[in-house]
């Protein structure tokens, strides 16, 4: 395989593009980047260059992501040299290659370097992978009327749906084909501001931490976190909300995620808040009896994630992951030492995702994907766990395994890479192909879809369903 060189060294020539982004002493090092074999050879292209410092998007300051580039030209040696930067971090480079256009950047290849360390007054040379094809399966969208908006979290809507919201504003988003410009288009163009209330919901007062998809069925479409309580919304004729279905919550509602099945004929409901979790067995939520509900509401330090299975809660936290029964809801005196049952896996787990059809868990590491058979027959045993290649490094923050098709649609999210694992094969896709900002949420619609939140909007990469 072809190699490019990145020659880490302090030159006193560099490229006028890098000067707009670093000033000032930042450090003893310098960087020059050479990428004269992939610099891009069309109109309208464009080579970007990103850095990554101890796991972190590397900033020139003012919390502005540092990015050089580069832009067409049609012959020539080109050099990125970047100049002061810090002694010390682990860095690694990326490199996308694409159409720019109205500032909005398409790569359709990328390229990425080793970890490597800057040194003062020393050469350095690492090595830079050969451009890699960013596959998009059928399309990767960004929905042009949500960008720049700071979305708190998304979940299918069935069909190719999705609800994303801001802080106190619920948006439906949908893939439809233009028959004006003959492209799919990631369209919003529906939405029910909490404050305004136009439907006089008695939601005023609401506002949005998260979403949680309603995958047990308990009518509502999805579920609303919110400071004070979680809210069952519908869309099936107008927005409608039940605003009192948490009202008998007592002690701390932030709530941040909620998840439920179907144990005998209620459901158990369970709930993570920054610093607690609880629920309660419920019925059919159109009895709209929700006072006479008991909730459970427990104190429980560094939680960090929530799935379920079809018998049990499976919880990830700082101190250790640990799953729980439904009994824990219905319990006079619930308490986490009677009933939790601990787990773990070869690195820290600070996210899940079950697969029911095959009892398997899914736990997201500080070191990649970790997959196990569950045992619930008996209890709650946690076979052997097995890492899903291609995850080995990453911190997993999100993951996400479709309702609809979930042996060939799963989804794992770092800071930086989204892999997707389809029909057993695993996929890399920067985030500079992908990701909305800080990422918030991902979710599969029915069509094999996968909707990402972000801070600054929302994509979609329509993988399918079938057989690419």
């Amino acid at each position: 395989m072809n190699r490019l060189k990145i020659l880490a060294t302090l030159l006193a020539a560099a490229v006028a593009l890098v000067s707009c982004y670093w000033t000032g002493n930042m450090g003893q090092g310098g960087l020059v980047i050479d990428i004269s074999g992939i610099t891009p050879k069309l109109e309208g292209e464009a080579a970007r260059v990103y850095l990554l410092a101890d796991g972190r998007l590397f900033s020139a300051g003012g919390g502005v992501p540092f990015t050089a580039e580069v832009p067409y030209s049609f012959s020539g040696q080109t050099q990125v040299s970047i100049q002061g930067l810090p002694v010390g971090p682990q860095y690694q480079a990326l490199i996308g290659i694409g159409q720019l256009s109205a500032g909005v950047f398409s790569p359709f290849e990328y390229c990425k370097s080793g970890l490597f360390q800057v040194s003062p007054g020393t050469d350095t040379t690492v090595e830079v992978s050969y451009p890699s094809p960013i596959n998009s399966f059928n399309g990767i969208f960004i929905s042009s009327e949500l960008m720049g908006r700071n979305l708190k979290g998304v979940v299918d809507a069935a069909g190719m749906n999705a609800y994303t919201a801001e802080e106190a504003k619920l948006h439906l988003a949908y893939l439809y084909y233009d028959d004006v410009l003959f492209q799919y288009v990631l369209s919003s163009d529906e939405a029910y501001d909490l404050v305004a209330d136009p439907n006089g919901e008695g939601v005023g007062s609401f506002r949005i931490n998260g979403l949680s998809d309603d995958g047990a069925g308990l009518t509502p479409d999805a579920f609303i976190s919110a400071p004070s309580g979680v809210l069952p919304f519908y869309d099936s004729d107008g927005m409608r909300f039940l605003p009192a279905f948490s009202s008998a919550l007592g002690g701390d509602k932030d709530i941040l995620e909620s998840a439920s099945f179907l144990d005998g004929a209620d459901y158990a409901f369970f709930f993570r808040r920054a610093g607690g979790l609880g629920g309660t067995r419920v019925g059919q939520l159109e009895t709209g009896n929700y006072g006479s509900w008991s909730w459970v509401n427990l104190d429980v330090p560094g939680l960090l994630d929530l799935a379920v299975s079809d018998n049990n809660a499976y919880f990830a936290a700082t101190g250790g992951a640990f799953a729980l029964p439904p009994a824990f809801l219905t319990d006079s005196t619930p308490t986490l030492a009677e009933h939790r049952t601990s787990f773990s896996a070869p690195a820290p787990i600070v996210s899940l995702d079950f697969l029911p059809s095959s009892s398997t868990l899914f736990m997201g590491t500080t070191n990649g994907v970790w997959e196990a058979y569950v045992d619930e027959a008996t209890g709650i045993s946690v076979g052997t766990p097995s890492l899903i290649p291609g995850t080995e490094g990453q911190r997993i923050e999100h993951i996400a395994v479709s309702r609809y098709n979930p042996s060939v649609n799963q989804a794992f999210l770092s800071n930086y890479w989204l892999y997707l694992r389809y029909y057993g094969s695993v996929y890399e896709i920067p985030f500079f192909a992908v990701l909305p900002g800080k990422p918030t949420g991902m979710a599969w619609d029915s069509s094999g879809v996968l909707y990402i939140s972000g801070t600054e909007g929302l994509s979609a990469v329509w993988v399918g369903a079938g057989a690419c």
